[in-house]
């Protein structure tokens, strides 16, 4: 087990009952009906290679958040600011600038 399951296993616990009562990790924090209520513009990019969060999770966002833009990366994985550092500066700078 890794230091950081180790030193926090009721995170991994956590994880493992919202599966279980089918919970997908975006409605584990909110709801559809509040995510659907959200008006301001929202800006997600989601590494396409994420093991950590599967990409599908932005999918669901989309379908749910009215004002929802979804900037999905190839060859990246869960940090796309580190790995894609100048693309992902000018997605931001631009969906700031612009809303």
């Amino acid at each position: 087990m890794r230091p950081a399951r180790q030193a926090t296993p009721q995170h991994l616990e956590h994880f493992r009952e919202g599966v279980a009562e089918g919970r997908t990790p975006i409605t584990r924090w909110a709801t559809p009906e509040e995510l659907m209520g959200i008006t301001a513009p929202a800006l997600l990019i989601h590494g396409r290679d994420d093991r950590v969060v599967h990409f599908e999770s932005s999918l669901e966002l989309v379908s749910l958040i009215p004002d929802f833009r979804l900037v999905l990366l190839n060859r990246c994985g869960h940090w796309a600011q580190w790995e894609h550092a100048a693309e992902f500066n000018r997605l931001v700078t631009d969906f700031v600038t612009h809303n």
